[in-house]
């Protein structure tokens, strides 16, 4: 199954062990080096808290209404998923600020989707 990335964008995160909506997305997490999709974003977080991501590997299953995750406990900490998700949360190279460049570094635009 092929998903677009901006439909993901602003789904519910609903979890299977009691079914609740415990967050929504904000962004994806793109790792440019690796090709990949690494998390989904969810909290941004602020002066007084960690941002907060879903790793890959912890979603079950992304529909047209929402994200399935097995609880509430996938959702962690920037800080407690990784040296790879920590460095793109925080360098902003997520879905739609990410710049395409040529290889003399010539500007040609900015993603605006991705499918995955």
């Amino acid at each position: 199954m092929i998903i677009k990335g901006k439909s993901v964008i602003g789904l519910n995160v609903v979890t299977i062990d009691n079914g609740s909506v415990v967050e929504t997305v904000d962004d994806i997490a793109y790792d440019p080096t690796n090709h990949r999709i690494v998390a989904l974003l969810v909290d941004s977080g602020g002066m007084f808290s960690s941002a907060k991501a879903i790793h890959m590997d912890d979603v079950r299953n992304i529909g047209e209404d929402a994200v399935i995750i097995p609880n509430a406990d996938a959702i962690k900490s920037i800080d407690d998923l990784g040296d790879d998700v920590r460095s793109i949360s925080n360098s902003n190279k997520h879905l739609v600020k990410t710049n395409v460049l040529t290889v003399d570094g010539k500007e040609l635009g900015r993603v605006t989707d991705i499918y995955f």
